[in-house]
């Protein structure tokens, strides 16, 4: 799934792992718990509910198996 944000990034953060979920954060202020992949060729994803952008270390990106 990739999503391109409406509005700004809210928060970038650096992730050791192709997949991610994000909740929003804030607990019960946050939203439904999704899971997003990183696809290596392009290194990032940002979340559709909050617009939280993941992106892949590069230690993720050169474990991530060839296909």
């Amino acid at each position: 799934m990739s999503h391109d944000p409406t509005f700004p990034v809210t928060e970038t953060v650096t992730v050791e792992s192709l997949t991610v979920v994000c909740d929003g954060g804030g607990g019960a202020l946050g939203h439904p718990a999704i899971y997003l992949h990183i696809k290596p060729a392009i290194g990032k994803v940002c979340c559709p509910y909050c617009s939280r952008s993941y992106v892949a270390s590069p230690q993720a990106l050169t474990a991530a198996p060839a296909h």
